[in-house]
């Protein structure tokens, strides 16, 4: 793998090595890009793991420091991962605009169900039918153009479904607006390192779900691999070769490297 956008650190809480222990990975591994992507903080740090808002500045700091110093050896990008909650419309607006991310890209790892209550995708989560709420959340966040494209878009079957008509349903939207705005979906190789467990719908992955990742192939939808990578040496280990055989035995639109200015 050439480039990796989808990159933790320390200061997330629930990851280990510094940011520029991720560089220096890249480097030895002769990649070409390396994307720092950490868990937004929100102001008031009302969601866990992931850094403290009060690190926020230290982290973009260090990371345009790295790109600085590394500059001829590895392209580094300074983005992060983030939810889409309609209510900080702003705040990423000034993350993007005025702090310097270049790119933003989206893990729902929280969504709003249809009553309006703010749930957890890997708690609240009980009937196919959310996934089509945990969908339209997705969506939203695709017409925004605030994010390069979807982190784990299959994360919500990390729970134990079977593959009813909502959960193709919900399949069928995502990737219906995928192929309209011609997005990028993110093959996560997180999901390999979990190992394979029984579901309803059979032994698999939590993420990557194959029956999800077949659809992708049909519809032509743009894939990026992501490493997802929260200790040094996932940046490049065996889940990449994974997914990347993944990608290949399903003839997937492989995406290698962003377009980020």
């Amino acid at each position: 793998m050439k480039c990796n956008y989808h990159t933790h650190n320390e200061m997330c809480g629930h990851a280990g090595g510094t940011i520029e222990d991720y560089v220096k990975c890249a480097v030895a591994n002769q990649m070409e890009e390396i994307g720092m992507s950490d868990h937004i903080p929100y102001p008031g740090d009302v969601f866990g793991m992931r850094m403290h808002y009060s690190r926020l500045e230290e982290y973009i700091n260090q990371t345009l420091k790295l790109k600085e110093k590394y500059r001829g050896q590895i392209k580094v990008l300074l983005g992060m991962e983030a939810e889409y909650l309609t209510n900080y419309d702003d705040y990423y607006k000034q993350l993007l605009e005025q702090k310097g991310v270049e790119y933003l890209i989206l893990g729902q790892h929280f969504y709003v169900s249809e009553d309006g209550a703010m749930s957890n995708v890997y708690s609240d989560m009980h009937s196919t039918v959310e996934c089509i709420s945990y969908v339209k959340n997705c969506i939203d966040a695709m017409n925004t153009g605030y994010f390069a494209y979807i982190a784990h878009p299959d994360l919500m079957f990390i729970n134990d479904f079977q593959v009813d008509d909502s959960v193709k349903m919900a399949i069928d939207m995502l990737l219906n607006e995928a192929v309209k705005r011609d997005y990028i979906l993110e093959l996560n190789a997180n999901g390999f390192r979990r190992g394979k467990s029984r579901f309803l719908s059979g032994e698999r992955y939590p993420y990557p779900a194959d029956f999800f990742w077949k659809e992708v192939a049909k519809s032509g939808v743009r894939t990026i691999i992501g490493a997802d990578c929260h200790s040094v040496d996932a940046l490049c280990d065996e889940a990449i070769v994974q997914g990347e055989n993944m990608a290949r035995e399903l003839s997937l639109n492989l995406v290698e490297k962003l377009e980020i200015a």
